[in-house]
């Protein structure tokens, strides 16, 4: 099936907030999105909470089996936060999934504000 017409005014949308400790293997912050449904991705923060080590995120976009880096190895200060789409929206589509690593598995929580499309 193909993504919905967000557009439509049948179109239903729900808004959801997933929050994940990073760790150095990638992990789902957004799992694959469901046939007929999109995710539009308004903020993925990334917080640094080690006092004083600096740390790194990377942002992967899943696409049918492929991953596409949108930040890689961005560099947070200890005790920040970065919005790592930069206010920029970002859009799922089906079986699409959105994943997080960090150098360390302690130092970085993420957070992403999406909306589901369906």
């Amino acid at each position: 099936m193909a993504a919905p017409n967000i557009a439509s005014a049948s179109a239903n949308v729900n808004g959801k907030t997933n929050i994940l400790q990073a760790t150095n293997t990638e992990t789902d912050i957004i799992a694959s999105i469901a046939t007929g449904h999109c995710a539009r991705v308004e903020a993925v923060y990334a917080t640094n909470i080690h006092a004083s080590a600096t740390g790194w995120v990377t942002l992967v976009l899943k696409r049918g089996g492929t991953s596409y880096r949108v930040v890689f190895q961005l560099s947070i200060p200890p005790n920040n936060s970065v919005n790592l789409l930069g206010g920029r929206i970002l859009y799922l589509e089906e079986s699409d999934a959105l994943r997080i690593q960090a150098n360390a598995s302690s130092n970085i929580e993420a957070v992403a504000t999406y909306e589901d499309v369906s």
